[in-house]
């Protein structure tokens, strides 16, 4: 321990040498020893370092002493009063922060006055810097922070942890063991790297991801998914290298998913034009673990602030990923090449994995000797140090951070030391007495040192009870603002205005049905993801049960839940419908990703949001923002939980107890993040208003699921549940006919009610084992939902679709019937359970239209999918001939092989 000497008042220099004497000598005697960065004792006489005893308030005045004792030396009428000047860490103390000068270099009055008006005086140059990032759209989401909390319903009575954590968890409760499991899921949007360097951009998104998991609970991350948007081959104006960009993606996602051992849960990709010059990578992630290992992001509350030290772990600070913050919340702008460059993070899996194992290991480690309750971690993502550090404060809790404690392999600046967004980090704030195991875990077993240079556990902060947040380096004070004003980024008020649309009339078919049947499959929507997926895990640490690629959504278990319950997960949304109505698009991901769970007997219990969208400085593109949380919102509320499920957990007492007095419990919006101004400088254009959610499901009959492929049985049945709508605006049949301006008039509507129990029946029947196989509809409608089945089916087989069949209440023309996307799910189902399906649809009050036949074929015969109507609705195609293409569409578009259609070619 060092000590600071104060004096009660001031005097001469030769009288304080005098008393230095026999100060000195006492505790020298003591074994107390002058600190070699704060002066040196000479011969117990004079102290230097302090320049002439200025610096703390001439020696006048009482200080705060440590924290183990007050000793007072009377000498020669002087009281003597000694402070602690660090701890035993090596952090200045508070009144070694409060003799400490603030840094002389000032931002301009004016620069941020939000800031200025709290603290009374002009910013430091790193408080400017620090307030940048806090304040930025990406971090303190100023435009749309008012927005999200009055328009989003946020939890609900099966959520354990929501947005207030890292990620959000639901309950899923396993009967035979009498416990609850959380199942835990958080997403990431790195869609500005991913674009200027699309590997590492990607990779560390899967990075970052991960590292949320982690924060949330000690457990191995159990799935990751992505969705990712990018412009289209055929519309390439602005020249996008998107092979490049899809290749490097896919390996910068597998980089992090392959090392870290994580399987491959599910994802989606959409090439659009609306995308080019500015891609969208957007990952999800799920964990599973009991509830008493859930993390805290928070400092701990168990003893006094001045208690908890903060600890930052992993890789050495170095510059990159500077400014990541401030690039998000702005437009790609390829000619800042300095900003681009340093705003791209390093990644590196191998030491994450490292990391994981470290997290693991001290989780589990705290459990077993009783101090789990007094440890707290966060990810250093956005805003690396500055954001994990401070968002771990609350109430009267403040910090005091000493920049020469943190790793690095050569001198940083503050800014660059709070700012840089160096990957593989935590910032764990744990009591005082379990640090040592904390460094012993990570510099010791795991090793950090020894796996990259530079890399490590050091102990570089202490809380304490002024609510400040405080950095100091070169004994010199950088950053001292209250901790509360820097996270409250002030709400910036957006004009809002919806844009002025001309609906487009639909032009008179001048093709044969199945000529444009052709080109609708001939569009890159009617495609195979395994160029992309097939580069991802899925079988490592495997508890897949359906893989990406096999049916409409995945499915899951966990050692955890004994074989007893499942989950999937659906990420994915239409990159087409936000054009015409981001209401309606950002609903319609709930509702779809509902259907497509039901094919594999899930319900929707968990929702994360994830907002991509234009320039919050343009009122037609906010607009667009607010129209898809209120989409959301809605959806959301018209989507009640599925009662099987609330019994199955309600069986916990704690659980049942929250839906206590909830009438209509409903699908909550667990976490998310916002990613606006996504917009290409360059070439001045904004993305399509884009909301993708990821949605977790539930099932309590984990074996029993339907997949894409039709199964050769010698009488099978094509039912249709969902019944087809007239409109045709925003379907693919548009976008491959008439290329992608090409929008229509309006969307097709959303019937919640009717959806909800149409779901619920399927679900219903697949649980019960009376679906063969399925696929929901889509982009392409019927027709794509079909021959999709077909393709994924290794066995030839054949199918017959009746277009004279009943497919609604109304009349529908042919292609009304083929390419409606409305909600709707084509099933396979043995005509020696007809019976007992029909009389599920009937017990939910739905409507099952038979609409052909398909399963085996006669011996020699080649597999044909057969749509038959009147004289000029009848046609056919191969399925080899349908496999070659779907399986091969990505790859050939993408390198040429599959050119843009002359019928689409603008002159």
């Amino acid at each position: 321990m060092y000590f600071l000497i104060a004096f009660n008042s001031s005097h001469s220099c030769g009288d304080l040498d005098g008393l230095l004497q026999l100060l000195g000598k006492k505790l020298f005697n003591a074994g107390l020893k002058p600190h070699a960065t704060y002066g040196s004792w000479k011969g117990y006489g004079s102290w230097k370092g302090y320049g002439s005893w200025k610096g703390y308030g001439s020696w006048k005045g009482s200080y705060v002493v440590s924290s183990h004792s007050r000793t007072s030396y009377p000498t020669g009428g002087f009281l003597v009063t000694l402070a602690a000047l660090v701890d035993q860490f090596s952090v200045p103390t508070l009144p070694a922060v409060r003799g400490m000068r603030l840094v002389s270099d000032r931002a301009p009055i004016g620069s941020m006055p939000s800031l200025e008006q709290v603290v009374g005086r002009s910013l430091t140059l790193t408080e400017f810097s620090a307030g940048e990032s806090e304040q930025s759209e990406h971090a303190g989401y100023g435009s749309t922070k008012f927005h999200l909390g009055t328009i989003l319903p946020v939890g609900g009575p099966n959520y354990i942890h929501t947005t207030d954590a890292e990620a959000a968890s639901v309950v899923f409760y396993v009967p035979i063991d009498g416990k609850l499991v959380a199942v835990v899921f958080s997403s990431e949007s790195h869609n500005g790297p991913s674009f200027v360097a699309p590997r590492p951009g990607a990779a560390t998104g899967a990075g970052g991801m991960f590292r949320d998991e982690h924060a949330a609970a000690i457990a191995y991350v159990a799935a990751l998914a992505e969705a990712r948007r990018q412009g289209h081959p055929w519309y390439n104006a602005a020249r996008d290298p998107l092979l490049q960009h899809t290749l490097e993606t896919t390996m910068g996602i597998a980089d992090y998913g392959n090392a870290m051992g994580v399987p491959h849960g599910n994802g989606s990709i959409w090439y659009h034009s609306g995308f080019a010059g500015n891609n969208l990578v957007n990952v999800f992630g799920v964990s599973v673990a009991s509830i008493d290992r859930l993390i805290r992001n928070k400092v701990p509350t168990i003893d006094v602030p001045g208690k908890y030290v903060g600890i930052y772990v992993g890789k050495a600070s170095d510059r990159t990923g500077l400014g990541g913050t401030k690039f998000a919340s702005k437009g790609i702008d390829m000619s800042d090449a300095a900003l681009n460059e340093s705003a791209v993070q390093d990644p590196d899996p191998h030491l994450e994995e490292a990391l994981a194992r470290g997290i693991i290991m001290l989780g589990e480690l705290a459990i077993a000797q009783g101090w789990f309750e007094q440890v707290g971690w966060k990810d250093m993502g956005a805003a690396g140090l500055l954001c994990s550090s401070l968002e771990q404060l609350h109430g009267v809790i403040g910090m005091t951070i000493n920049g020469n404690l943190i790793p690095t392999n050569e001198p940083r600046t503050p800014t660059e030391f709070l700012e840089a967004e160096t990957q593989e980090r935590f910032f764990l704030t744990v009591h005082e007495d379990y640090a040592p195991a904390v460094l012993h875990v990570f510099n010791d077993i795991i090793g950090l040192p020894f796996i990259n240079n530079g890399a490590r556990a050091a102990v570089v902060a202490r809380c304490n009870d002024t609510g400040r947040y405080t950095f100091v380096q070169d004994n010199k004070i950088h950053v001292n603002l209250p901790a509360d004003a820097m996270m409250n980024a002030p709400i910036v008020p957006r004009k809002v205005c919806e844009p002025r649309r001309v609906p487009q009339a639909i032009p008179t078919p001048m093709l044969s049905i199945g000529e444009e049947a052709e080109r609708v499959l001939g569009s890159m929507t009617f495609k195979s993801d395994g160029f992309i997926h097939d580069h991802y895990d899925t079988h490592v640490r495997s508890t897949n049960i359906v893989n990406r690629g096999k049916a409409a959504a995945t499915l899951r278990t966990h050692p955890l839940f004994e074989g007893q319950v499942g989950y999937s997960m659906v990420f994915d949304s239409s990159p087409v419908y936000g054009q015409l109505d981001p209401l309606h698009q950002a609903a319609d991901s709930l509702v779809r990703g509902a259907w497509k769970m039901a094919a594999v007997g899930c319900s929707v219990v968990g929702v994360t949001n994830n907002a991509n969208y234009g320039r919050a400085d343009v009122p037609e593109e906010m607009w667009a923002f607010v129209k898809g949380q209120e989409g959301v919102a809605r959806a959301c509320n018209n989507w009640p939980l599925e009662q099987r499920y609330i019994a199955h957990i309600c069986q916990d007492p704690d659980t049942a107890s929250r839906f206590e007095g909830v009438e209509r419990p409903t699908v909550g919006v667990g976490g998310g993040n916002v990613s606006l101004n996504k917009w290409n400088v360059n070439t001045g254009t904004a993305i399509p208003p884009t909301t993708i959610l990821g949605l977790v499901g539930w099932t309590d009959a984990p074996s029993r699921y339907a997949t894409w492929d039709i199964k050769p049985v010698e009488r099978g049945s094509l039912y249709l549940v969902g019944a087809r709508q007239e409109s045709l605006g925003g379907t693919e049949y548009l976008q491959a006919l008439y290329g992608p301006d090409m929008l229509g008039d309006s969307l097709f509507t959303i019937d919640y009610e009717t959806s909800h129990a149409e779901v619920s029946a399927i679900i219903d029947a697949v649980r019960s084992g009376l679906v063969l196989a399925a696929n929901d509809i889509e982009s392409g409608g019927l027709l794509n939902a079909v021959a999709e089945m077909m393709v994924n089916t290794e066995d030839s087989v054949t199918a017959r679709i009746n277009l004279n069949a009943s497919m609604a209440l109304t009349f529908l023309t042919a292609r009304q019937k083929l390419y409606s996307e409305s909600y709707g799910m084509v099933l396979q189902v043995d005509r020696a359970q007809e019976h007992d399906f029909r009389e599920v649809m009937q017990r939910h009050g739905v409507c099952a239209y038979l609409i052909g036949s398909a399963g085996s074929l006669d011996q020699g015969c080649e597999g044909r999918l057969s749509f038959k109507g009147h004289e000029f609705t009848t046609f056919s195609m191969e399925q080899h001939a349908l496999q070659d293409s779907y399986r091969s569409k990505i790859e050939h578009c993408l390198t040429g092989v599959l050119p843009c259609p002359e019928h689409l070619v603008v002159p």
